[in-house]
């Protein structure tokens, strides 16, 4: 099984983005409407393949990555934008290489197939989490892995630079070139015949290190007290070395009783270099919330609402180590997602499912709300640790029973599905079985 993660997939179009909109003039370069429309792709291509493999599908075809199912009509609302807009958006990505529409008619909706080189895939049946999306075809080219401070794409002129330095241009003629000048001309010159010149015989320094050590004779010869005058004026003329001042947090006792009213006052409490990295984390994080969340937000969202809720999620990277910065944004992730399982599921069931407003519901003093989930996606993660170990356990008794003569693998198979089933229900033991068949395919076993 394969899982799609799109906040690592969002950190994949940051690095991409100068890369693609190198030498691009602004009206062709990917701006933050279009990024939001890829992102947007990621999540519905995250809930398609979610639900291929709930129901025994592998995510994957052919050796290519499930496409998105969507029109123009969808879209539009999703984004909030108008049809028109919707397809311009779609129109940039594809003639830059992000996405690739396939049509199936005028009638009937569209697949878009989107960049490997942009989507963060992982395997579920390797020990180690790795991006795995380059392995899988597609119609689209990788992306230019080039950076953007390194050769440029327009060639140099090499006529304009050589009369910018001095060197004779390659249509001018043939400059006869300055004779060296010999060790006769200068007696403090030695020529040692390996091209090395003395720091003292250099010949960019000859006056300073002529006046250095004239200055280095005098001050001997003076007296007692011309000597403290002559060190206090060469005092003057040495450089003053300053370190700078090391950042301190500010004391912070202990929460504020009230959410800050601006974002400054939040980024107050991270040292300088971070704050930038800070308010990033916060827009991939609030981004994500409300395309997910978003069906069970109010229908609209003024904008300081939309301010008073960043100013929230900043709070937990502030007082947090910003080492662990990127684990949390990845545990936000999921929370949210155990939160939309949560809402779907009494949705489902005709019980009340909403949220309340996005600055209550992340603020960390609200009880019951977004900082409850801290201890629910921890027991959610240990569940999904013992799954993991209960499937593996279940695949070696299975082999083991397959392999032996004396084991009956009617009676191992059935004791496999009674304690799967009791542990994880139906869904813990069609894991085991997808797994197993996935393993016996590559094995060779009928």
């Amino acid at each position: 099984m394969i899982s799609i993660h799109p906040l690592k997939s969002y950190r994949l179009i940051d690095a991409h983005k100068p890369v693609i909109n190198h030498c691009l003039p602004l009206k062709d370069r990917l701006r933050s409407a279009h990024k939001n429309a890829l992102q947007l792709l990621i999540r519905l291509l995250k809930k398609e393949v979610a639900k291929l493999q709930r129901f025994g599908g592998t995510g994957h075809r052919g050796g290519m990555l499930h496409k998105v199912r969507t029109n123009r009509k969808q879209l539009a609302k999703m984004l909030d934008v108008c049809e028109k807009t919707a397809y311009n958006l779609l129109q940039r990505l594809e003639d830059l290489q992000c996405i690739k529409k396939h049509f199936h008619g005028s009638n009937a909706s569209f697949e878009v197939e989107i960049n490997p080189s942009l989507l963060h895939v992982e395997d579920d049946t390797l020990t180690q989490p790795i991006n795995v999306s380059l392995r899988f075809s597609s119609a689209l080219p990788p992306l230019r892995q080039t950076l953007p401070h390194t050769l440029p794409r327009v060639p140099w002129d090499t006529k304009e630079s050589n009369k910018g330095e001095g060197l004779p241009a390659d249509d001018a003629g043939a400059a006869t070139p300055p004779a060296p000048a010999s060790s006769a001309d200068n007696p403090e010159r030695q020529d040692t015949g390996s091209g090395y010149l003395p720091h003292s015989a250099d010949p960019r320094q000859p006056e300073q290190d002529t006046e250095v050590a004239a200055n280095a004779t005098k001050i001997t010869d003076l007296p007692a007290g011309g000597k403290n005058q002559e060190i206090a004026r060469r005092a003057k003329r040495q450089p003053v070395i300053t370190t700078p001042k090391r950042w301190k947090r500010p004391a912070v006792a202990t929460l504020p009783a009230t959410l800050p009213k601006t974002m400054d006052e939040v980024l107050a409490l991270v040292e300088p270099k971070n704050r930038v990295r800070l308010t990033q984390r916060v827009d991939h994080v609030f981004e994500y919330a409300l395309g997910e969340l978003q069906q069970w937000f109010p229908s609209w969202l003024a904008p300081s609402v939309r301010e008073r809720a960043r100013i929230a999620l900043a709070e937990y990277y502030a007082y947090a180590s910003p080492r662990s910065w990127n684990d949390a944004t990845i545990q936000f992730a999921d929370r949210i997602d155990l939160v939309d399982q949560y809402l779907e599921g009494n949705f489902q069931k005709g019980q009340d499912a909403w949220l309340p407003l996005p600055h209550l519901y992340f603020d960390i003093r609200t009880p019951k709300a977004f900082g409850a989930t801290k201890s629910w996606r921890k027991g959610e993660h240990f569940a999904e640790e013992w799954n993991k170990e209960a499937v593996q356990r279940a695949m070696k008794d299975y082999w083991r029973a397959l392999d032996s003569k004396r084991i009956n693998e009617d009676d191992t198979l059935l004791k496999i599905k009674q304690t799967l089933e009791k542990k994880g229900g139906h869904a813990l033991f069609a894991r085991f079985q997808n797994q197993f068949s996935i393993a016996s395919a590559a094995r060779g076993v009928a």
